[in-house]
């Protein structure tokens, strides 16, 4: 049974992050559709619609690469990385902003909306979890297939939908939906920060 990586697979995981996370035309439309996906589930007050949206968002990537980045002490994708989720935010909120701002439903009595805002507190557990999942899903051979099911768990796009609308129309729920996206985004990082690590100090070395 295998239990720790090899140098070389360790390297090229390494590499695969670092590619997958740079801003292409590809990762902006996705980024840019998941938005839209997310923000008519919440109208449509769909869990299956917002899923859909989920499931098509490279959020994930620009945030393991930050962790792979930190545990490598390489300032230079550090700052790359951060760039990156930075823009990516801002797209998906300009996007919740602009559709909330002309939408004639108003998504604050959406029962997903409401169920969001309850329970801030238990999505940095969840975050957390999935940061180590997807990180081991990134980094172990044959298992990347499964990171799109961790980034479904970790549901990234709608707290930062549902907290783009909060900015345009409904400030009410403005600290709630941040504090969820911010849970949720810290979580997935110490997560993976801590998984990238152990799979680093302990992988065979000259392999």
């Amino acid at each position: 049974m295998k239990t720790r990586l090899t140098d070389k697979e360790y390297k090229r995981a390494r590499l695969h992050v670092l590619d997958t996370s740079s801003l292409d035309l590809d990762f902006f439309v996705l980024i840019l559709f998941a938005s839209i996906i997310c923000f008519l589930g919440f109208v449509m007050n769909s869990p299956t619609v917002i899923i859909g949206a989920m499931v098509i968002s490279p959020l994930l990537y620009p945030i393991v690469g930050l962790a792979e980045s930190i545990v490598s002490i390489d300032f230079k994708h550090i700052t790359k990385m951060i760039a990156f989720l930075v823009l990516d935010l801002a797209i998906i909120l300009l996007t919740a902003m602009t559709f909330s701002y002309f939408s004639p439903i108003d998504i604050k009595d959406s029962e997903i909306v409401s169920r969001l805002a309850e329970t801030p507190s238990l999505y940095f557990a969840v975050a957390f979890c999935c940061g180590l999942a997807g990180a081991f899903g990134f980094f172990w051979p044959k298992v990347r297939e499964s990171v799109i099911g961790v980034g479904i768990s970790v549901a990234l796009v709608p707290p930062a939908v549902m907290f783009g609308a909060a900015l345009a129309s409904y400030h009410e729920i403005v600290f709630a939906s941040g504090m969820i996206l911010l849970m949720n985004l810290s979580g997935i990082l110490v997560g993976s920060t801590l998984m990238i690590l152990l799979l680093k100090h302990s992988r065979k070395r000259n392999a």
